[in-house]
């Protein structure tokens, strides 16, 4: 990196003087004055708790300020490539003032500091350089213009300036390019959505590649339709020297109101034993019979019977990590029966705002259990909400969807369809630990009510 930008020196130093003049920088190095070592871990420990703590209803805003960004900078080169870099102290010795000190031509050329500017949508990282065998010293800055579109974050080289002259990219490039080739580095790299390509000094950031290959897979497609929707917005503010990334969560938000039960199954399973019982007659022809088959669970039974089966609901893997189980959170899950559809509604809590992801489900005829075909699945949907403030998951989605979601309980979910079973052995083994001569043939929903076709064993 030295050579190459000595290289450049020296072939401008063949321009008139007032070129030469030119090339000298007298601006400040690095800001080091206003830093002092702090623990890269320390750093990055401090700036997710001053995020996470600035989380506001509605809209998730990260900023990383130029001041931060450049402290965590200064600490990285201390920590990892010179541990005496100290140049804003009082040391007179070449290891404390520079970063590092090569011998190019028989000179010596020190790395002063690097650092980082921020303009409108334009990063500027600045090189601080000083000969050390003459009095010359000067700065160069590269520029990279910011791009952010729906699907694609892009970082692409725009300037290159020596000193005060700026210099063209036909110049640069052949540089870089001779860099690549004296290391034998590869020119190109791509990776976990990362586009690297050094010859056009550009990186390109496939957002939807990177979350797949950033996050637990069962969680991949959940935060790629953050993407989708066009919820992530990244922005260079000039104005306040910051990095900003905004995530608009209005649409996963939701005000609805959250139902909750006891859980207490036994006494629902009860009450229905005792109209079952109630309907048992007896003849020395037949012996004992039932005079009536259909028995109803009305819809907060079954949810007396869900929340005790989902007692233990948690995150399941979705987001390996501990600081996730503090962001992310279950409330007990429900049904909302309509007829002969249901709504399953798994309201997933964020920072302590309710995002309820809804199964919307017809019923399909069945000789034995409930079936499900779920039709649509909405995230954050309420009742003052219209088609376009919510999310909508449809088509070839959800069947994308519920391969990657296992919910347990009394659910399984039919791999490669969008079929939602509740088998009736769950519902005839429950009432068969209460009296084991009855038992469950058939599960429907009618009416808006749960179906249990029983009879006796």
């Amino acid at each position: 990196m030295i050579k190459a930008l000595l290289a450049i020196l020296l072939s401008i130093l063949s321009i008139p003087i007032i070129g030469v003049i030119m090339l000298f920088d007298f601006a400040p190095n690095i800001p080091v004055d206003t830093y002092v070592y702090v623990p890269t871990s320390t750093l990055l420990a401090e700036q997710v708790q001053a995020n996470v703590s600035s989380i506001q209803s509605g809209e998730i805003e990260i900023q990383l300020e130029e001041q931060f960004i450049n402290q965590f900078l200064f600490s990285t080169f201390v920590e990892q490539v010179n541990p005496s870099y100290n140049p804003g102290s009082d040391c007179t010795e070449d290891s404390c003032a520079y970063l590092l000190v090569n011998e190019v031509e028989g000179n010596s050329v020190a790395l002063t500091g690097i650092w980082v500017r921020l303009f409108d949508d334009v990063i500027s990282v600045n090189v601080g350089l000083r000969s050390l065998n003459v009095p010359f010293q000067t700065k160069v800055r590269l520029d990279f213009s910011v791009t952010d579109n729906a699907n694609v974050f892009e970082i692409e080289y725009s300037r290159l300036q020596l000193g005060n002259i700026p210099l063209p990219a036909f110049i640069i490039r052949p540089i870089v390019n001779l860099l690549i080739e004296q290391a034998n580095i590869v020119s190109s790299f791509s990776e976990g959505g990362f586009l690297l390509d050094l010859e056009q000094l550009s990186l390109k950031v496939d957002k939807q590649a990177f979350i797949a290959s950033s996050l637990e897979p069962e969680a991949a497609l959940f935060a790629s339709l953050i993407v989708e929707e066009e919820l992530i917005r990244f922005m260079v503010d000039g104005d306040s020297s910051r990095l900003v990334l905004f995530v608009d969560v209005d649409k996963l938000y939701s005000n609805r109101e959250v139902k909750t039960y006891s859980g207490n199954q036994e006494t629902v399973f009860t009450n229905l034993l005792i109209d079952v019982l109630g309907s048992v007659d007896f003849n020395f022809t037949e012996g004992f019979t039932l005079s009536n088959n259909d028995y109803y669970i009305s819809e907060d039974g079954l949810n007396e019977i869900l929340t005790a089966q989902f007692a233990e609901l948690g995150l399941g893997g979705l987001i390996d990590s501990e600081f996730a189980e503090l962001l992310f959170g279950f409330e007990p899950l429900w049904i909302d029966l309509d007829g002969s559809n249901a709504t399953l509604v798994v309201p997933l809590k964020f920072m302590g705002n309710l995002v309820p992801i809804e199964l919307h489900m017809s019923t399909i005829p069945s000789n034995s259990d409930l079936v499900f075909e779920v039709e649509r699945i909405t995230i954050g949907r309420d009742a003052q909400k219209n088609v376009n403030q919510y999310i909508t998951i449809e088509g070839d989605r959800v069947e994308s969807l519920l391969s990657q979601v296992a919910l347990g309980g009394p659910f399984v979910f039919e791999p490669g369809s969008r079929i939602l079973r509740v088998p009736v052995r769950v519902f005839d083994d429950a009432i068969r630990e209460l009296r084991s001569e009855l038992t469950v043939k058939r599960l429907a929903i009618e009416d808006g009510q749960l179906l249990l076709e029983i009879d006796l064993a």
